[in-house]
């Protein structure tokens, strides 16, 4: 029933999206490979493309050993407040496993299925270039590049779940 349940809440939310934006597009930043197997397969009409964006496992274990961190949000004034959390480093060999399992999961499905709609970038070189990074990606999903796209500011952003911190520089 779980899943069943999130097939279906997942539909509706998807429906509802495409309905109220007129939008073609719809990007699921899950991180969840599960999450991306059910979509791609139990969803009738949807056309999923997978981009597999790898951060350097080092730049990965850095992150996961901070016991705490902070998000700037703005609160019902408009006044721009600061949350400090804390969190439980993972241990390193823990940290070095999942990041290699998550990965290694991955790329095993995409040969399983011989995913033809599968594409690969390296956050690092994201980051440090996004044109040049996305270009090719753009390119297979056939969609002109607009600089425009590298503005979160512009157009709706809804954080479902996640880390709310990718906003941060923006408020």
């Amino acid at each position: 029933p779980g899943l069943k349940r999130a097939i279906a809440n997942t539909r509706t939310a998807y429906q509802l999206i495409f309905d109220k934006s007129g939008a073609q597009i719809l990007v699921d930043s899950s991180k969840s490979l599960n999450r991306a197997l059910y979509l791609s397969t139990a969803i009738p009409g949807i056309n999923p493309i997978f981009l597999h964006l790898v951060r350097d496992g080092r730049a990965v274990l850095h992150s996961t050993q901070k016991d705490t961190y902070s998000v700037r949000h703005k609160d019902a004034s408009g006044a721009v407040k600061v949350a400090h959390h804390s969190v439980s480093p993972k241990k390193l060999n823990k940290a070095i496993e999942d990041w290699s399992k998550d990965n290694r999961q991955i790329l095993q499905l995409k040969r399983l299925f011989r995913l033809q709609n599968y594409y690969f970038i390296r956050y690092e070189e994201f980051t440090s270039n996004p044109q040049k990074a996305l270009l090719p990606f753009m390119k297979m999903i056939q969609l002109s590049w607009e600089s425009a796209m590298l503005n979160f500011e512009f157009g709706d952003n809804h954080m479902v779940c996640g880390n709310s911190s990718r906003l941060n520089a923006f408020q």
